[in-house]
C-alpha cells in the first residue's frame, strides 16, 4: 500500500521574489521524486522536519542536500546551474532582508541618547561634574555597540550564507612586480560556467582553483573567476564549493 504523502503549505505572503522562486523550484523537484517527507529525507540524509524547512523557506537547504535532491529528481546539467544561480539570489536575499531588520532595531545606545536628550528638553539639571561623566559614558557605550553592530552583521551574512572565505583583498602585490592570486581547494563538485552561465566543466573535490579578479573578469553573484590548475579550465565556480588555500604568484 503506497504511503500517503501530506500537501505542503502555502508559502507565505511576504517572502522575498527570490526566496519563493527557488523555494518553489524545489518543491517541484520533491513532487518529481514523488517521495513522502520521511522516505525522502533518509535519502537525502537529513531529518524530515528539515527537509520540510527547507521546502517551507524556513531554512536555506545546503548546497550538497540540493546536489542529491538533483540527483534524485533526474535534473539535468543546464537544470543544476539554473538553481545553484537561483539558490544564491536567495541567500542573498535572506541576507538583505536580516540586515533590514537589522538596522530598523534600536540599539542601547540610541536609547540612551534619546533618554539624555529627553532630559535635557524637559530643563533638567545637574552637577557639571556627573554631567560629563555621564556623557563619557554614553560615548563609550556608542562606541562599544558601533562594534558589537558591525561583529553582528558579519555573523548574520556567514550564518545565512555559510561564507567565511577571504575576499578580493587576497590578491595583492608583492616587491619585485609579483601579483599574489589567492588559490582555493574544491571541496565540492560544481560546474565552471562562463560569463553566460553555459557549462563549460565541472571541478571535483581536490582539485585547486586559483583566483582571477582582473578587470577584464566581472564579478558573478556568488561566483569567483579563475581557472582549474590541473587542466586550464577558466570560468566561474560558486565560492560555497571553494575552501581558501593558499596565495600563489600569478
Amino acid at each position: 500500500m503506497a504511503e500517503r504523502r501530506k500537501p505542503l503549505q502555502p508559502l507565505p505572503a511576504e517572502l522575498p521574489e527570490p526566496v519563493r522562486r527557488f523555494t518553489e523550484e524545489i518543491r517541484l523537484l520533491y513532487e518529481r521524486v514523488g517521495s513522502t517527507l520521511a522516505r525522502l529525507g533518509k535519502d537525502l540524509n537529513v531529518s524530515d522536519s528539515s527537509l520540510s524547512r527547507y521546502l517551507n523557506a524556513q531554512t536555506p537547504i545546503p548546497a550538497d542536500v540540493l546536489d542529491r535532491l538533483c540527483e534524485l529528481a533526474g535534473a539535468s546539467a543546464d537544470e543544476r546551474t539554473r538553481l545553484e544561480d537561483l539558490r544564491a539570489a536567495a541567500l542573498a536575499a535572506r541576507a538583505a532582508g536580516a540586515g533590514d531588520r537589522d538596522s530598523d532595531s534600536p540599539t542601547s545606545a540610541d536609547v540612551d541618547r534619546r533618554s539624555l536628550e529627553a532630559g535635557t528638553a524637559e530643563g533638567e539639571s545637574a552637577p557639571a561634574g556627573p554631567v560629563r561623566r555621564g556623557r563619557g559614558r554614553l560615548l563609550a557605550v556608542v562606541a562599544l555597540t558601533a562594534v558589537v553592530a558591525g561583529a553582528a552583521a558579519v555573523a548574520v551574512i556567514m550564518a545565512v550564507t555559510g561564507d567565511d572565505r577571504p575576499s578580493a583583498t587576497h590578491s595583492a602585490a608583492r616587491p619585485g612586480g609579483c601579483r599574489q592570486r589567492p588559490q582555493y581547494r574544491v571541496v565540492q563538485r560544481g560546474n565552471v560556467v562562463d560569463a553566460h552561465g553555459v557549462v563549460v566543466g565541472t571541478v571535483w573535490p581536490g582539485d585547486l582553483f586559483t583566483r582571477d579578479d582582473g578587470p577584464g573578469n566581472p564579478d558573478r553573484p556568488y561566483r569567483y573567476y579563475g581557472v582549474v590548475t590541473k587542466n586550464g579550465l577558466a570560468g566561474y565556480v560558486l565560492e560555497e564549493r571553494l575552501d581558501y588555500y593558499r596565495a600563489v604568484c600569478g
